[in-house]
């Protein structure tokens, strides 16, 4: 595929504005049918809105006029310390930065270069997606290297973040617990009226041998450490596999969450990956609209039809659409 026929499906940020992120985080959603994540930061940002929203869970708290969507724990909670200090975008300095929403293959992809406030420089490079092949897997992928001098101590937080309310900081759990054991989460609740069950479980995967493990789990928000040394330019992936079911589709969601991550671990990432890719292939090819001769035109159209198909809940006979479908409230 040369660069013209590339830009058509994609998005593409190369300058991070703060300002415009309730925007961007729509327009950058992924999701699979089943589940719609928001194109927040994994790390978050001050004023961000971390969701994860599931196709049919719905609550109707007292006192709302309506039901709405209930927002899940946020998956894609994953920060990073180096040398004692923790990334994010809003302290020391962006030195490069890069978004990329690939609707081809439903796949969002940022590239981060981070100069701390003890000016260490960081490089990040952020895959994530919800996977097609099998809609109750969401996947996630870090590239990260330290490119000062020295050796660096580098901690990986991660967490299955209950914390997340919905707007007006609605709560919809009659009860939400989270548990951790060594490199693998979970949390598991259920809705206050309409009553579903959900449960998420997690594991954390990093091709560095040699860290240690440690719980730093608060309330609500079952979470765990994984701290190693680094040297300059030396690469490290971590890799973060989370499995969600719902009373929707099985009568013990939290069994069937931890038997969904085992499988998903065995067969890995990059297959994982390559499966979801294969089913987006045959989507678009059913469902793809050809317009020659107008660039933005065709990336258009292509958005518009990645946004319904993102939205749509072919796993599930019972079909509810929220006003924002599953990008938001």
């Amino acid at each position: 595929m040369n660069a013209y026929e590339q830009r058509q499906w994609q998005f593409t940020e190369r300058i991070f504005r703060s300002q415009g992120m309730p925007h961007a985080e729509t327009i950058y959603t992924i999701g699979n049918g089943l589940v719609g994540v928001r194109g927040t930061f994994e790390e978050g940002y001050p004023g961000d809105d971390s969701t994860t929203l599931a196709a049919g869970i719905f609550n109707h708290k007292a006192g709302q006029l309506v039901p709405e969507l209930v927002s899940m724990p946020n998956w894609l909670s994953l920060k990073f310390r180096i040398d004692g200090v923790e990334c994010r975008l809003n302290e020391g300095r962006i030195l490069g930065y890069e978004r990329v929403l690939d609707m081809q293959t439903a796949t969002l992809r940022r590239g981060v270069l981070w100069l701390s406030p003890n000016r260490v420089i960081l490089r990040l490079a952020f895959e994530r997606f919800a996977s097609l092949a099998n809609q109750h897997v969401l996947a996630l992928r870090v590239l990260v290297q330290v490119l000062s001098e020295g050796t660096h101590t580098l901690d990986i937080i991660s967490a299955l973040d209950g914390s997340i309310l919905n707007p007006e900081g609605v709560d919809h759990w009659r009860e939400l617990n989270g548990a951790v054991q060594g490199d693998t989460l979970s949390i598991s609740g259920v809705t206050e009226q309409s009553g579903y069950s959900v449960a998420m479980a997690s594991q954390l995967l990093v091709d560095k041998a040699g860290g240690t493990w440690a719980e730093v789990t608060q309330p609500r928000v079952p979470a765990h450490r994984y701290t190693l040394q680094v040297e300059q330019n030396e690469k490290v992936i971590v890799t973060k596999l989370v499995a969600l079911h719902t009373t929707r589709d099985t009568q013990h969601p939290a069994a069937k969450a931890s038997e969904t991550l085992r499988e998903a671990v065995a067969l890995g990432y990059d297959a994982l990956k390559t499966a979801h890719d294969g089913a987006w292939a045959a989507y678009w090819e059913h469902f793809d609209v050809i317009i020659e001769g107008d660039e933005v035109a065709q990336r258009a159209v292509r958005f518009c039809t990645y946004h319904f198909l993102i939205a749509t809940p072919t796993h599930d006979e019972r079909v509810s659409i929220a006003a924002k479908t599953l990008s938001g409230f």
